[in-house]
């Protein structure tokens, strides 16, 4: 358990986006009926790739030739987040004619890539791009503002960032929340979250008894001066309605991490017109330290989220 290493258990936030059935949420939105039904309607409004030509394997063909002229080597999820190589790549399917929107390309380049069966195979990468610290410190930025989008839109991680109107709703909300961090930077850290904890992992966290940390928090109010009671410490936290637990993580410093909850706007822009979020009611309750009973706080984290599900930990992308 010491050697774990907590941004590998990236399920720790990993609950999935949608509000328990049957039970009251925050603001007075619960019904999970409601909320399929919104959400199959936000989502059926507009499909920009949605065009039979990116199913015929000579126009995906195409389209992976000409990936493979300017990727240079660099790993597919670089066409989410590097603008250069998406500028190349769209130029490159334009001098090749290829009849399809920038978006339609980047959605056969990603359909190639998940389909085990297909006969169009895309070259291995030479090199990763390793998610910088910048984009692990602003992860619970970053969350917010793709469970926003997933709850509104329906759509996985990949294809928030395949289309260009949930890309660009994705840049507006952090840039609101956290202007310092850069886009490409960003999209990096939510591409992060997507990956799935590992097996061994998981089952070392499973045994956990979950009431020996919940019993070891330390509750505060949210409000401006909370970040004057919390230490420069690493730990867990979660933030929570009387009645819901709202988001979990673990951050590197906890008295930086809550200023980021302090602020109304985050819950304004988050929830939009799906809440009315009783920012006074918030509580901040955390666990300072690298560890519990000898156990890592970011595994407490794991197991805090897999149980309770907090409401704005997004889903491992489909």
């Amino acid at each position: 358990m010491a050697n774990l290493n907590h941004f590998e258990i990236s399920q720790i936030l990993g609950a999935r986006v949608q509000p328990n059935s049957g039970t009251a949420q925050f603001g007075g939105f619960g019904m999970e009926s409601v909320f399929d039904s919104r959400r199959r309607n936000m989502a059926s409004l507009d499909r920009p790739y949605a065009n039979e030509l990116i199913s015929f394997i000579d126009v995906q063909r195409q389209v992976a030739a000409a990936f493979e002229d300017v990727r240079n080597g660099a790993p597919t999820d670089a066409l989410l987040f590097d603008s250069r190589l998406r500028a190349s790549f769209e130029a490159a399917c334009v001098k090749e004619a290829i009849e399809l929107t920038p978006a339609q390309c980047r959605k056969v380049i990603f359909r190639i890539r998940k389909a085990s069966d297909s006969p169009v195979k895309l070259l291995k990468a030479k090199y990763h791009v390793q998610t910088p610290q910048v984009a692990k410190d602003f992860l619970p930025v970053i969350e917010s503002a793709i469970a926003r989008i997933k709850y509104t839109s329906g759509q996985s991680i990949d294809e928030i960032f395949i289309r260009d109107d949930l890309r660009n709703q994705f840049a507006r909300i952090v840039a609101t929340l956290a202007p310092t961090i850069a886009l490409e930077h960003a999209i990096q850290g939510a591409l992060f979250l997507r990956k799935g904890v590992r097996k061994e992992v998981k089952k070392l966290v499973e045994p956990l008894r979950l009431s020996r940390l919940t019993s070891s928090l330390t509750s505060e109010p949210v409000r401006d001066s909370l970040s004057d009671t919390l230490p420069m410490e690493a730990g867990f936290f979660e933030v929570c309605s009387p009645h819901s637990s709202l988001y979990a993580g673990w951050n590197r410093n906890l008295k930086e991490v809550c200023e980021v909850f302090v602020r109304r706007e985050t819950f304004d822009v988050i929830t939009g017109d799906l809440w009315d979020v009783p920012h006074s009611k918030l509580a901040f309750r955390y666990l300072a330290g690298q560890e519990l009973d000898n156990v890592e706080t970011s595994a407490w984290t794991a197991k805090f989220v897999m149980e309770k599900k907090p409401l704005f930990n997004v889903s491992k992308a489909a």
